[in-house]
């Protein structure tokens, strides 16, 4: 820490003496378009800094001159409901690049209307359950390290552990949330995926540089989402700078990173944006600074190439990568403490998503369309030894590939000038060569959990509607269907919603609907070598859940605004053990070694408090609340708690921003977290049991599954950063800290030789994030 904070005090007073400049300004440029259509909206205002501007022909503006630091963007066009971005970080030295949705506008109020948040929708249908994020925000809320996944668990009902970013939404696993980029499903974009637990992983690969503002639904979602039955986190690339380019460099604790966005061509409007990193503990090993066991070694890349054309529509070519390698190796019998330290392991992984898009205006609608490619693999390897004894033996072999080819296609439009429609369908080829081993005791020959090698298809189409009956009131309804070649399994999921303004401050929100969701495909090939070798999960049905939520909403100023969100989700056919308490929805393990059948259930219910502050005057705050019950039944036909039903949430967090320097050019600030929720649940241990197993390895209680809680959890995470912008160039430096008080993070139990106990076994993650950025 010492070595840290006296780095971090060297940079700071290098990069102060940068800081006195001359008065520098900064530009803001965009297009404004029609949310149902894609047209563009010429002649629409566009106010910045007391500065206007007014789009062009094919809805371009660009507005100079602006002074260095926050501003409102307001854009009003006639026939739209006004859009307006609070707080936009204008620098010196890249253009801000702002894509501004207009929803039409039929009916007025007579009453002026005053809101909390005037951010365009990024989907017309979703009247309830969506919250917007901008990936801005994961450069600046404490904790977050530039990662959505963090960011997002700073939401009311949203859990994550330190060690992990794997979202639990009310109590449900992290691995039944989904991850869409660009439209399409995407496997776990997190680095180091579904090691520390399914669903999660150490760090995200999506760049915030290249994510536009994206939603996240904490349950109920339209119907053109699919295959979930908790959050979906729906996040998109925006599209670089048509008309200048601009760069940045990056070199932190995490690793290097470079950012390049611009124009290609001259004319035309087509871009750019890219972004690579590469971890700094993986170059350091690379140069010899550091042994290659224990290392994190990655590297991700993101890019989104954008085409208009004059009549044919515009194209996306995007893509998203990912590499992890870590060794791990414990050969030393005098450091053993645990009858499983004797380890040497090894993890290869990576994930490729990539696709082409394309929008086009089509009568009265938009409609788009987008064939993309997913492949992912996961090699990895653990050799075991006795206790005490270095001689090592095979104990884990797996080798997963999975390769999904998707077309989907949906148009929007507006049948009636009330009606507004979405239909649309997907078709994913799911092809698969998975081999897993594994031994059921040290020194024993390794059996098969699960084996598979073919293809199959997931097939989805959707209808999606919302009615604007009045002028406070907006009706959504939606059906979609889900078939499953592989065993037949079929799912139609109706969802209702409505969006009620009760006042010219309040809102009230409601929506009710069925969800589905298959398994990973290992799952289905589970295949026993104590039995027969078939596959027994083969026949396996979908999830299926009930969900229902309330949102009231009231604006309390033009910056505050509180929420209260009761819900209730029922979930029923959820795979579980046949005659135990084993369930799908505390999974945290990336195999499945048994057989299920779809007769368990689960019951989540609960409420939501959110008063936030946004950004405004320098500064913001939110402090949410949730409190929920989470349980399960398996096919002991008992009811228990999920392993996730913390019970109770609480965040507060917040920041300050001060312009500072002889002509307030440069940003400072500062931003702290703190975190508050229950321990997770856990099972506890049989002695006689474990003490019986041939590798001493702990035997649980099944009979009590969950019945036990760690205490809670207490984190407090924040950071600082110190802005200075010069003539063309910003230079940014930066400390970003999770866990600054040592959290020690249950994960587990160990039969200690020593002393002849089951220990709980914990770890403290605290990572630090220094890092300097260069933009120009």
């Amino acid at each position: 820490m010492k070595k840290l904070r006296t780095l971090f005090l060297l940079m700071f007073a290098l990069l102060q003496q940068l800081a006195i400049a001359d008065n520098v300004t900064g530009r803001i440029s965009g297009r404004v378009y029609d949310a149902t259509t894609g047209e563009p909206v010429e002649f629409a205002f566009v106010v910045c800094a007391d500065r206007t501007a007014m789009t062009d022909s094919v809805g371009y503006f660009e507005i100079g001159g602006i002074e260095v630091g926050r501003h409102n963007v307001k854009v009003d066009a006639t026939g739209y409901e006004s859009a307006e971005f609070n707080e936009m970080m204008i620098g010196s030295a890249h253009v801000v690049q702002l894509d501004v949705p207009m929803s039409q506008q039929e009916n007025t109020l007579s009453e002026v209307v005053v809101s909390g948040d005037s951010r365009p929708k990024l989907n017309s249908m979703a009247i309830a359950g969506s919250r917007i994020l901008d990936m801005t925000e994961a450069t600046r809320y404490a904790g977050c390290l530039d990662d959505p996944g963090r960011m997002a668990s700073s939401s009311a009902g949203i859990s994550a552990d330190v060690s992990h970013n794997g979202l639990s939404v009310h109590g449900l696993a992290p691995h039944l949330m989904q991850w869409r980029l660009n439209g399409v499903e995407i496997p776990n974009p997190n680095h180091y995926a579904d090691i520390s637990t399914l669903g999660g992983g150490v760090l995200s690969s999506l760049s915030g540089f290249v994510l536009g503002n994206s939603e996240f639904f904490a349950g109920s979602s339209p119907a053109q989402y699919v295959n979930t039955i908790s959050g979906v986190f729906d996040m998109s690339m925006r599209p670089g700078s048509d008309r200048n380019y601009q760069h940045s460099l990056q070199v932190g604790a995490l690793g290097l990173g470079a950012s390049s966005e611009g124009p290609i061509g001259k004319h035309g409007g087509a871009s750019y944006i890219l972004n690579y990193r590469y971890s700094a503990t993986g170059l350091l090993e690379k140069i010899g600074a550091m042994d290659a066991g224990g290392v994190f070694n990655y590297q991700d890349l993101n890019f989104n190439v954008n085409m208009p054309t004059r009549n044919a529509g515009t194209f996306n070519l995007w893509g998203t990568m990912l590499i992890d390698k870590f060794e791990d190796t414990n050969d030393n019998p005098a450091e053993w403490i645990y009858t499983d330290d004797g380890t040497v392991s090894s993890n290869d992984q990576w994930m490729v998503a990539g696709g082409l898009s394309h929008k086009i205006h089509v009568g009265n609608g938009r409609l788009t369309s987008t064939v993309a490619a997913v492949q992912s693999s996961n090699k990895a390897n653990m050799d075991m030894s006795e206790f005490g004894v270095a001689d090592f033996s095979p104990y884990i072999d797996a080798d997963k590939k999975y390769t999904d080819l998707i077309a989907t296609t949906n148009y929007l439009f507006t049948p009636l000038y009330y009606w507004n429609s979405r239909i649309g369908a997907t078709f994913t080829s799911k092809a698969y060569d998975f081999r897993m081993k594994k031994a059921p005791a040290i020194g024993a020959p390794m059996q098969d959990v699960n084996d598979g090698k073919g293809a199959t298809a997931l097939i989805t189409a959707f209808s999606d509607n919302t009615f604007k009956l009045s002028p406070r009131f907006q009706l959504g309804a939606g059906l979609n269907l889900m078939y499953l070649t592989l065993n037949g399994s079929v799912s139609v999921q109706p969802r209702l919603s409505m969006n009620l303004r009760l006042d010219s401050r309040s809102t009230l929100t409601a929506s009710a609907g069925l969800y589905s969701r298959m398994e990973n495909l290992d799952v289905y090939f589970t295949s026993l070598s104590q039995g027969d070798g078939c596959r027994v999960n083969r026949d396996l049905g979908f999830t299926d859940a009930l969900q229902s939520s309330i949102n009231w909403t009231r604006t309390l100023g033009r910056n505050m605004k509180v929420s209260v969100s009761p819900f209730a989700h029922y979930l029923y056919d959820v795979p579980c053990g046949a005659d135990d308490s084993y369930s799908i929805l505390n999974n945290t393990s990336f195999y499945i070694d048994r057989a299920l059948v779809n007769e368990g259930e689960g019951l989540t219910y609960g409420v939501d408090v959110t008063l936030e502050r946004m950004l405004g005057d320098g500064w913001y705050g939110t402090a949410n609340a949730s409190l929920f019950d989470s349980r399960y039944r398996g096919g002991d036909k008992v009811w228990h708690n999920t392993r996730f039903n913390r019970n109770y949430i609480f965040n507060v967090l917040g920041g300050k921003e001060w312009r500072v320097g002889p002509r307030r050019n440069n940003i400072l600030s500062a931003n702290g977290r703190f975190t508050f929720q229950g321990g997770e649940r856990y099972t506890p241990y049989d002695m006689a049991a474990t003490m019986a197993h041939p590798d001493k390895e702990v035997q649980y209680d099944e009979s009590k599954a969950y019945s036990l809680q760690h205490k809670p959890m207490v984190v407090f995470s924040c950071s600082a950063s110190f802005r200075i912008n010069r003539k063309n160039v910003s230079h940014i430096i930066a400390l970003d800290m999770l866990n600054v008080g040592g959290y020690a993070e249950p994960y587990g139990m160990a039969y200690n030789m020593n002393t002849s106990a089951i220990d709980i076994l914990t770890q403290k993650t605290s990572l630090p994030n220094i890092y300097y950025r260069i933009e120009f």
